[in-house]
């Protein structure tokens, strides 16, 4: 039996501005994908295997399985730029990326705590703990996140209801 990893075909975004998109829409469109992805079951990433037989041979068909709580965290992290974007273009002397950036440092000292106690732990058991303790804390801190940049949003549509003032 051969094997043939069979990577997943990749999400092509496009060209926004071939389609008329200005920043607003780009921004709702990723707090939209995002929310599909946090809707998803967030699971670790993994191979599927499939026996196929091929031109009479029985081929091993390996198809990757995203991580949902890294495309989670990936997803988040991007939505965090596009907003940030848009608040240094238009409110550059705003304070309103001030909690996500606090989080942001949350993240970074979380993955500096966790490399240092996953290198001080020798048994491989002992380490998976470890390691789903992190992305465990990780998620939750990018679901927060994502809370306070909707916050951001609202603020920059016009209030924190997101309703323009009259």
């Amino acid at each position: 039996m051969e094997s043939e990893i069979i990577d997943s075909p990749e999400n092509y975004r496009g060209d926004m501005k071939k389609f008329g998109m200005d920043m607003n829409q780009i921004q709702l469109e990723h707090i939209n994908r995002t929310l599909k992805i946090m809707s998803q079951e967030l699971r670790g990433g993994y191979y599927d295997e499939n026996v196929i037989q091929v031109s009479g041979q029985m081929i091993i068909k390996k198809t990757y399985i995203e991580d949902g709580r890294a495309a989670v965290c990936n997803s988040v992290e991007t939505l965090f730029s596009i907003i940030q974007y848009a608040v240094l273009k238009d409110k550059p002397d705003s304070n309103l990326l001030d909690e996500a950036q606090k989080t942001m440092e949350c993240i970074q000292k979380l993955y500096e705590e966790y490399m240092k106690e996953v290198t001080e732990v020798e048994e491989a058991e002992e380490q998976k703990v470890v390691r789903y303790r992190y992305i465990s804390n990780k998620l939750i801190l990018y679901k927060n996140m994502f809370n306070q940049l909707l916050k951001v949003k609202a603020e920059l549509d016009g209030g924190p209801d997101g309703k323009l003032e009259d």
